[in-house]
């Protein structure tokens, strides 16, 4: 029976509860996550900061206060999380700005989902709470406004033996158990507090609970499922099997700012001193450098401005004394000078010759690119307005590099900065053949340790999802090698000159993960799931107790 939360206090005491609740989850989900504090996050935090608001749709009185909740929470956490945002150039207040008001308006449209699901009966409410979050962030995190920041498993991330399970259901297996558990702990607070169950028939302002004996069965529950997610972890860790062969990999941290005006041959002079000292002391099978590090097209101007720039000894000289190819982040102008232009990773030889390109297919919104860019009226908007100058073409095919190692060749795929937070993008290279996975970032414009770790929590899941161990070229931070099981192996400091050598595992011919082979399946069954629930309360009316 569905059985509304009502109360005999004034509407606006009951509203202003829900607010409070949601303003406490607003602040203390920020903190569970990567940020200035605990840069990694804080699992601690991360199994409590969602209770608050797990309480707030129940204890709210109508669907408006609950969307009022709702578009707290997502001001709030949004602002708190994202704040780096506002150094993203001179269209920062764009850039922060959009984000929040976006989720205020996502939020309030996810609160009257989670209102309706909190009048279900007590017994089923923490789990279809979870059901309807996880879809919630899977929503959040694809297509052209995909942005998979911020998601409840984060906190996690660094648990090793409970984020195996996402090589099965994709990181929102993770989410699904975490946001569980902390509806528990709110259902919890109930049930100590001395709530009466639904079945109480008692008026007055009261929550109902599901009382203590379906408190502990739940409990016991949650524990079965703990430890049926961590020994799958522990299996899967226990996977010692030596690597097939090892890539040789040099990857340099430039600490520069990509975005001053005038600083490219400073830029450039720095990239080469880190690489010859680095190729002086190691044998390498490649050099990566970060997004973008190549800021004047290569392809366009290879034979003129870089046979030119340093000056005393230009790049294609120093590429003619590597012994090894480049792996390095320009712009692309597939269209020939002057025209349409990708954000790409391009594998230059020695000789100068481009063996291959990648083009960026999942472009940040209203950054990298803007819809309805090709109208006049708009474009003169974004440019008078908003202050875009200009915008990439998304990518149109997806490409795996081919590279010489020890013991023959390795496919790699090269997803540019936020692409190895979407598991989509990750899970096509895998399908393609890649074996390797080298990000090229640049998150130097932040200016931030948490926007950096931010992104790099999210990258470690793409390599649990396809067992695929990854390296991290960046700018500032952070460069990183990842393992197949997404435990960190080496970094370097962030907003710190560094070139980090490294060795990587390759396993060939292994078989694609469940995740790879069925992709978002389980994300998809808590999408319909919530239709489902979602449905059944438009079908029956809501009683007044």
């Amino acid at each position: 029976m569905l059985t509304p939360t009502t109360s005999e206090l004034p509407s606006e005491n009951l509203t202003m509860k829900a607010i409070f609740l949601a303003l406490t989850s607003g602040l203390f989900f920020p903190l569970a996550l990567p940020n200035e504090v605990f840069h990694f996050g804080s699992p601690l935090l991360g199994l409590v900061s969602l209770s608050p608001l797990y309480l707030a749709f129940v204890f709210a009185r109508d669907r408006r206060s609950a969307v009022y909740a709702g578009m707290v929470f997502g001001a709030v956490s949004t602002a708190l999380g994202n704040f780096w945002l506002a150094n993203f150039g001179e269209f920062s207040a764009w850039t922060l700005g959009g984000p929040i008001l976006g989720y205020i308006g996502y939020n309030g449209l996810l609160a009257v989902a989670l209102y309706a699901v909190s009048r279900f009966d007590a017994n089923l409410r923490p789990a279809l709470f979870a059901v309807v979050w996880t879809a919630y962030e899977f929503l959040k995190s694809i297509g052209y406004l995909g942005y998979p920041w911020g998601l409840a498993a984060y906190p996690f991330a660094g648990l090793s033996a409970f984020t195996q399970i996402a090589d099965v259901t994709g990181v929102y297996g993770l989410t699904f158990m975490a946001v569980y558990l902390q509806a528990l702990i709110g259902e919890l607070s109930l049930v100590l507090s001395g709530y009466p169950r639904a079945r109480d028939r008692i008026s007055g302002p009261y929550p109902r609970s599901m009382g203590p004996s379906r408190m502990i069965a739940h409990g016991v529950f949650a524990l079965l499922l703990l430890a049926g997610i961590a020994s799958y972890g522990v299996y899967r860790l226990a996977d010692d099997r030596e690597a097939d062969t090892h890539l040789r990999v040099l990857l340099v941290q430039q600490n520069t700012d990509s975005w001053a005006f005038g600083n490219e041959e400073e830029t450039l002079e720095t990239l080469i001193r880190l690489s010859e000292d680095a190729l002086s002391r190691h044998d390498a099978d490649l050099l990566v450098w970060s997004e973008t590090s190549l800021r004047v097209p290569y392809a366009s101007y290879a034979d003129g401005w870089y046979e030119q720039v340093p000056r005393g000894r230009s790049f294609r000289d120093f590429l003619r004394a590597s012994p090894v190819p480049l792996l390095t982040g320009s712009p692309y102008q597939h269209g020939g000078a002057g025209g349409a232009a990708w954000n790409a990773a391009l594998l230059i030889q020695p000789d100068g010759e481009i063996s291959g390109v990648y083009g960026k297919r999942q472009l940040v919104p209203f950054a990298e690119s803007v819809p309805f860019w090709e109208w006049q009226a708009m474009r003169r908007f974004y440019l008078d307005i908003v202050g875009i100058q200009a915008v990439w073409e998304p990518g149109n095919e997806i490409t795996i590099f081919e590279l010489s190692a020890m013991d023959g060749p390795v496919f790699a795929a090269a997803p540019i900065c936020f692409e190895d937070a979407f598991a989509g993008v990750v899970r096509d290279f895998h399908r393609a053949g890649a074996e390797v996975l080298v990000n090229l970032t640049n998150n130097a414009w932040s200016e931030t340790d948490s926007a950096q770790t931010q992104h790099f929590t999210a990258a470690r899941f793409r390599s649990i999802e396809t067992r695929l161990p990854m390296v991290r070229s960046t700018n500032a931070g952070l460069t990183s090698v990842i393992d197949r099981h997404g435990r960190l192996q080496e970094s370097l400091p962030m907003f710190e000159e560094g070139v980090l050598y490294a060795e990587i595992e390759i396993f060939r011919e292994q078989s694609l993960t469940v995740y790879s082979t069925i992709g978002d399946s389980f994300a998809v069954l808590m999408l319909l799931l919530t239709a489902v629930a979602l449905i059944q309360t438009c079908r029956r009316p809501e009683t007044v107790e």
